[in-house]
């Protein structure tokens, strides 16, 4: 069930063109994990005919898919095992599965950013935007290293995804999606275009020319005991390390 209405708050006033208030709610109820509520409020401020403002303030939620949480199969892997004080791999097997288990995630977002179109420069558009995506039990694999290192470092709830033979070796861990404490992703959006008209093959053709960019300030993961891990700036990835 969801409900969502848009509110004109003022129209043709000094320094407000127009300002636009939006509000949304959304009830969900999953057979496999309950009920889930999420809403967002949002301002569009056109402060001049050049500018625009704006600003959103969401709770988003995602409840886990059938293959995240049903889904499995079985296979090879090689790992390190920090317990041993040994950087040597070995081979395991690994089960790559979901988790029937797992609950929705959910996400605080914020958005605010600006729409600039010169009237000086038909044609030319730009926008700017900053986000801050903030989920707390975000659903995902760790990958059957990253589960031995988060168990090294405390977290003790991963450590139960391990198996051992009566020697203390590692035989078999258990990739299953998880919720993780929180996940955190953080930077600029950009986006710049220019359109125009040219009289090239007898007329009505147009030029148009589109640059995005992204700037990544923070791409973490963090689990309960383990200290925060931030991937801003490694491979696929940009933006400082933190």
């Amino acid at each position: 069930a969801f409900v969502e209405v848009l509110f004109p708050l003022l129209d043709e006033k000094p320094l407000a063109r127009s300002l636009d208030f939006s509000a949304a709610y959304r009830y969900a109820d999953y057979e496999g994990s309950g009920g889930v509520p999420s809403w967002k409020l949002g301002l569009d401020w056109q402060a001049v005919t050049d500018l625009r403002l704006r600003i959103t303030r969401s709770r988003d939620v995602r409840a886990g898919s059938l293959s995240e949480r049903f889904d499995t199969s079985r296979g090879p892997g090689n790992i390190t095992d920090p317990f041993s004080g040994s950087n040597v791999p070995f081979p395991i097997s690994v089960i790559n599965g979901g988790n029937p288990e797992v609950d929705p995630e959910e996400a605080d977002t914020l958005t605010y950013g600006l729409v600039y179109q010169p009237s000086w420069l038909q044609g030319f558009g730009i926008t700017v935007d900053w986000f801050d995506i903030d989920v707390k039990g975000a659903i995902g694999q760790l990958g059957a290293q990253e589960i031995m290192d988060r168990c090294f470092d405390g977290a003790a709830a991963i450590c139960a995804l391990i198996d051992r033979d009566t020697s203390g070796q590692v035989v078999l861990i258990r990739n299953l999606f998880v919720n993780t404490d929180a996940a955190r992703t953080r930077g600029l959006d950009v986006e710049a275009s220019y359109q125009r008209a040219i009289d090239l093959f007898g007329g009505n053709e147009q030029v148009s020319v589109r640059l995005l960019g992204t700037y990544l300030r923070e791409v973490s993961t963090t689990l309960a005991g383990a200290s925060k891990i931030d991937r801003a700036g490694q491979t696929g990835q940009f933006g400082p390390t933190g």
